[in-house]
């Protein structure tokens, strides 16, 4: 079966589209897709969602994991945060502003300094950590893509790995 050529970018820099032709002969892949964010909006993995591809959506704003169950019932979407290690961190939630949502001290700190009168609220966020969560949900077969994009704690979630 041919894989379709696709014109639609649902990512914000066109990177769904360049992953999808170096991934173009992989059938039914899977992915991780850590810091998930709306299940359209500003994804990579959309694109891959309608190819028949599955995978696990992690995503600690509860309002966008409610959009991901409804929208992705393919993938597990697990509502929880990622880190170095198992524990539980402040997520800062700016309204109207999801993409900028973070666990990192640095990027709050930024934010602050660029936007000093975004609104936001901060939640407790359960965390565990990379490896435990492929151990646990994905303990054999294929990764075909892990996407990470959690503004400015990328290098923790990857030292959570093995």
């Amino acid at each position: 079966m041919p894989i379709p050529h696709y014109k639609i970018s649902y990512a914000q820099n066109f990177e769904d589209l360049v992953l999808a032709g170096l991934l173009k002969g992989v059938a039914n892949g899977f992915y991780i897709d850590v810091g998930a964010n709306h299940p359209e909006l500003d994804s990579v993995t959309k694109i891959f969602y309608d190819k028949g591809w599955s995978g696990i959506n992690v995503e600690p704003n509860d309002a966008l994991h409610r959009q991901l169950q409804a929208a992705r019932p393919r993938d597990l979407n697990i509502h929880a945060g990622l880190s170095s290690q198992p524990g539980v961190l402040t997520l800062r939630v700016y309204e109207g502003l999801d993409g900028l949502s973070t666990m990192s001290h640095e990027t709050q700190s930024a934010h602050a300094a660029n936007r000093p009168n975004a609104a936001y609220k901060d939640i407790e966020i359960k965390v565990t950590c990379l490896a435990d969560l492929i151990a646990e949900h994905r303990s054999s077969g294929d990764i075909h893509m892990l996407k990470v994009d959690v503004e400015g704690l990328e290098l923790e979630v990857l030292l959570g790995n093995d």
